[in-house]
C-alpha cells in the first residue's frame, strides 16, 4: 500500500493488493496553501470502466496513468481494479507499462482526467489532492482528496488544509445533493474528453 510512504510513487508491482481508500471532495479557494505539500505530481489519466453484468463476476475499472514527477523523470502504470463494496476497498493489480501503450489506452478510453496531486504529510497519513486543470491551465475550485488507510475502522486526522463545502460520505452513501452535485462536477470539470475523437 502507498500508505506510510513519505516519496509516493505507484505501486506496480503486478500483485494482488488491497487498498482501502477514502475519498473526499471540497473547494479550495485559497491556492497557495498548496505551496505547502510535501511533494507534487503531474498525472494524465484514462480510465475503461466495466461494470457488473450477468456474464462477469464484478465490477471494475482499467486506468492508465502517466506520471511526471518533480525531477522530470516520466512513469507508465497501467492498473487493473475490482470493486469491493462492503469497505470502500478494491483489489488492485498495477503493471508498468510503455508511452505506446498509454496512447493505445487514450484511443479506447471515453474519458480521462488531467490534474496535479499534491501531497500532504500528516503523520503516519498522506492526503493526496487531485487538482483538476481547466483548458486554459488553470484551477478548478473544486478537487478531490484520496486517503488510504490500513482498515475501514481506522480514524482519519483532520486535513491538513483549510476547505469549503467538504463531501466526506462515500459512495453508497451520498444524499441525493451530493451525488447530483459530484455527477456534474465530473461532467463538466473533472473529467476530459477522448481528443482523438476531434481527428
Amino acid at each position: 500500500m502507498r500508505l506510510f510512504r513519505l516519496a509516493l510513487e505507484e505501486n506496480s508491482d503486478g500483485k494482488f493488493f488491497k487498498e482501502i481508500e477514502y475519498e473526499y471532495y471540497c473547494r479550495i479557494t485559497d491556492l497557495s496553501q498548496l505551496d505547502n505539500a510535501s511533494s507534487k505530481e503531474a498525472h494524465e489519466q484514462w480510465e475503461i470502466k466495466i461494470p457488473k453484468a450477468d456474464d462477469n463476476a464484478g465490477e471494475g475499472r482499467i486506468r492508465v496513468r502517466k506520471t511526471t514527477f518533480a525531477d522530470g523523470r516520466i512513469e507508465y502504470v497501467q492498473t487493473t481494479k475490482s470493486i469491493l463494496k462492503k469497505d470502500n476497498a478494491r483489489i488492485e493489480v498495477p503493471i508498468l507499462t510503455t508511452e505506446d501503450g498509454f496512447k493505445q489506452f487514450m484511443i479506447l478510453s471515453n474519458a480521462g482526467m488531467i490534474k496535479d496531486r499534491y501531497c500532504f504529510n500528516s503523520g503516519d497519513f498522506v492526503f493526496e489532492v487531485d487538482m483538476f486543470k481547466k483548458p486554459d491551465g488553470s484551477y478548478c475550485e473544486w478537487c478531490k482528496i484520496d486517503i488510504e488507510v490500513p482498515t475501514a475502522d481506522t480514524v482519519i486526522p483532520e486535513l491538513p488544509i483549510v476547505v469549503e463545502n467538504l463531501i466526506t460520505n462515500q459512495k453508497y452513501k451520498r444524499t441525493p445533493e451530493e451525488i447530483e452535485l459530484l455527477d456534474k462536477l465530473y461532467e463538466t470539470e473533472f473529467l476530459t474528453k477522448n481528443p482523438y475523437l476531434r481527428e
